[in-house]
């Protein structure tokens, strides 16, 4: 009972000491908050939308004015210049910031009736690869329903009829069925995955101040080993209150799905093991850090080494299959990239606990190695500071 007794004192302890730092107060109540808000914001649309483009029409015809309407129907297009055949659309892309230009070239309209196949080309700027990627695709789909009607229009003029010219210009049908995120929403995607990335940051940074800062302040021999007798009480009194903050920001995160419209997956519940075992992973991962590295400013720098490429080499946005395997190993070792690809498939696919056993093998693995080292870290720390009592 006293040991029970004690070890809650120890939390209290730790909570205040969490709320009288004002950089930890920053972290865990201003952060989640504005970085949730903030890129939210970004990706409120979910879709890349009236992306501009220049359209070059030499032919000024009909069928020309055609494309343009076609072009100009997408979503996710929209005309910003047309030029003429003379103009050279560089300038007006730049100006525009626009993603491709489309070159219509001299009879084209004429070209087409006499079934001399003329070239539509389109010059795609890749500076910015997804909106390149976005714009090509759409002018690809608007293009290609014009060809086919101007095909099967052909077809029926020769007199074939309606369904067989159909049916000779696409002999089979493609369906697509999307599951998931049907909608290929990219905030329903992205925002997310980048609020976990937030929160292992965030753990990270409160994880590294707590062994650091009862060095720095001389409170780690006098105060702490004074009232926690154990390593593994001083262990679980400085993760538990991180802990409950951490479902806290969780609890946040979900509401603000609500503030923002985002719909909420049906098999949320499923992460609450894998959620816990991530947390606790993090906190261990970076309470031995600190344990190690007495100052707060190092121990935090030291940590978002390691917490700011994470999301990158999560896998979440790019394979981690076509990283390099030595990548994919330090990958590996950070809990966000395991626990993203649990997220990814229960959350957005919908995936059983089963069927993604193998990433939570990997947090149970990383929780287990970062605990133990820990533990091992501080009892040696006891037992150093013991011994030079007992010298001294």
């Amino acid at each position: 009972m006293k040991l029970l007794k004690d070890t809650w004192g120890l939390i209290l302890r730790e909570f205040r000491l969490l709320w009288s730092n004002s950089v930890l107060r920053v972290i865990f109540l201003g952060a989640p908050v504005c970085y949730a808000l903030l890129l939210g914001s970004v990706y409120r649309s979910g879709k890349v939308t009236e992306l501009p483009l220049v359209l070059v029409d030499a032919d000024r015809s009909p069928l020309s004015a055609r494309a343009a309407d076609m072009l100009e129907e997408n979503e996710t297009l929209h005309i910003a210049a047309v030029l003429s055949g003379d103009e050279d659309p560089k300038d007006a892309m730049l100006r525009s910031n626009a993603a491709l230009a489309v070159y219509i070239p001299e009879n084209f309209e004429a070209d087409v009736l006499q079934r001399r196949y003329p070239e539509v080309r389109i010059d795609v700027n890749m500076a910015n690869v997804l909106t390149a990627n976005f714009a090509t695709r759409a002018v690809q789909t608007s293009l290609g329903t014009l060809n086919a009607g101007l095909e099967t229009e052909a077809l029926k003029k020769s007199g074939v009829p309606a369904s067989e010219a159909l049916s000779r210009f696409e002999p089979f049908r493609i369906s697509y069925v999307r599951n998931g995120n049907p909608s290929g929403n990219y905030m329903n995607f992205l925002w997310p995955g980048m609020l976990l990335t937030v929160l292992q940051q965030v753990l990270l940074l409160a994880a590294a101040l707590t062994f650091a800062w009862e060095w720095e302040h001389n409170t780690f021999g006098i105060e702490l080993m004074r009232r926690a007798r154990f390593p593994i009480q001083a262990l679980l009194a400085k993760i538990i209150p991180y802990w409950l903050g951490a479902w806290a920001i969780l609890g946040f995160f979900i509401l603000a799905h609500y503030i923002l419209g985002v719909p909420l997956a049906a098999s949320m519940l499923r992460l609450v093991l894998p959620a816990n075992l991530f947390i606790l992973a993090v906190l261990c991962m970076g309470v031995l850090v600190s344990i190690w590295v007495p100052a707060q400013l190092k121990a935090t720098e030291l940590l978002m080494v390691v917490a700011t490429p994470s999301f990158v080499l999560s896998g979440y946005t790019w394979p981690l299959e076509q990283m390099p395997q030595a990548v994919q190993w330090i990958a590996q070792a950070i809990p966000l990239t395991p626990f993203l690809e649990i997220f990814r498939k229960v959350w957005v696919s919908d995936a059983s606990l089963a069927q993604v056993q193998a990433p939570i093998q990997v947090l149970g693995i990383q929780l287990a190695v970062y605990g133990v080292l820990a533990w091992i870290s501080l009892q040696y720390k006891y037992y150093k500071i013991k011994r030079n009592n007992e010298n001294g």
